[in-house]
């Protein structure tokens, strides 16, 4: 057994619609599956994809369910779990992402490299939005260079990475019956001095 979560903030498609009824299913389940959608998906919050997002973590899917409008007492967010066991539902497809892009990143001699060029902090900006600066800090050159007044460069496959160990991301490829959603757990603010 493994428990899996997805978070669902106020007025988004699986707070609107139950799976419990419905089960999860991906926007586009007809779009092939291939490292540059999977890249696209978690990278640029792609939602034409044939991926349903999942998470390993209750805190990072809560995290998720709390953006955007406040939830509140009257008007929740949920969080989503769900139980997928081997042998998977005929026609899941679980994916690790970090496995599926690890195994397509470039040598390290090739001319472009899949790796960052910039500072040990750049990697919190890319994480962390509410510090962004840090990933757009002008890069540090050796001597006598140009110094640069652009942040550092990271790549699809880097950003991809970084995005998908940030939420402990798993996704699912193919219609996940709704048998397998067990819970729906209500989250809302918790009042000043509550």
């Amino acid at each position: 057994m493994a428990i899996f979560y997805r978070g669902a903030a106020i007025d988004t498609w699986w707070h609107k619609n139950d799976p419990r009824i419905s089960g999860f299913l991906s926007h586009s389940p007809g779009i092939a599956h291939t490292v540059a959608q999977l890249m696209n998906h978690i990278s640029f919050g792609t939602t034409k994809s044939p991926y349903v997002s999942l998470t390993r973590s209750y805190g990072i899917a809560l995290g998720y369910a709390m953006l955007g409008k406040t939830p509140t007492v009257a008007n929740p967010a949920f969080v989503w779990e769900i139980d997928l066991t081997l042998p998977l539902p005929s026609g899941v497809i679980l994916r690790d992402p970090v496995q599926e892009v690890a195994a397509s990143l470039p040598q390290p001699f090739d001319v472009i490299p899949y790796q960052h060029d910039g500072e040990q902090k750049a990697i919190i900006g890319l994480i962390d939005g509410d510090q962004y600066n840090l990933a757009t800090a002008p890069v540090p050159r050796p001597p006598n260079s140009n110094p640069s007044k652009l942040g550092a460069t990271f790549t699809l496959q880097f950003k991809t990475l970084i995005f998908a160990l940030r939420d402990a991301e798993i996704l699912a490829h193919g219609p996940i019956p709704a048998a397998c959603v067990t819970a729906r757990h209500e989250v809302h603010q918790t009042p000043a001095g509550a």
